[in-house]
């Protein structure tokens, strides 16, 4: 489950086709009280002509002023990122794991974002991987440092439970 997920990984990639209520319900989960109390919350839309003049970190450290404030981003509209615009927002995460949740919510999800969660997981020095297994739903062990969703079918990844 979703809840379960955030509550161990620090990147989540949520991931179904358009229009299964991917961003309803985030939003839902982002003005929830104990969301709210815990968390410095911002959206970002992947998709905004703002980001073709900004670059995404200087958007990012606009948002995110206080290093070291438990915070969320949820990046929306993942997939219409570029492959550079990717790299650069795991190049800006990665030193701000240990105070920031990610979750990044797409239609899609390709090899090239396999790279950039590995980027991440590398980066954070852990070989841990998704929260759930696959085939049997329960939790392993360890603390992963990121969770992928999805209902594409893609193997090694979780059902899109909460969308």
């Amino acid at each position: 489950e979703f809840n379960d997920a955030f509550e161990v990984a620090r990147v989540i990639l949520l991931v179904s086709p358009p229009g299964a209520g991917k961003t309803v319900f985030i939003r839902s989960f982002m003005e929830r009280e104990d969301v709210r109390a815990r968390f410095h919350a911002e959206r970002i839309d992947g998709s905004s002509d703002v980001l073709v003049e900004v670059a995404l970190a200087d958007v990012l450290s606009d948002r995110f002023r206080t290093p070291g404030e438990r915070a969320l981003l949820v990046l929306d509209e993942y997939h219409m990122l570029a492959d550079h615009q990717k790299m650069a927002l795991a190049r800006w995460v990665l030193p701000r794991l240990h105070w920031l949740k990610v979750v990044l919510i797409g239609n899609r999800f390709d090899e090239f974002d396999r790279t950039v969660l590995s980027h991440l997981e590398r980066g954070a020095g852990s070989s841990r991987g998704a929260a759930l297994d696959s085939e049997s739903g329960s939790g392993n062990d360890e603390e992963p440092e990121h969770a992928v969703y999805s209902d594409e079918g893609d193997e090694g990844d979780e059902g899109d439970e909460g969308d």
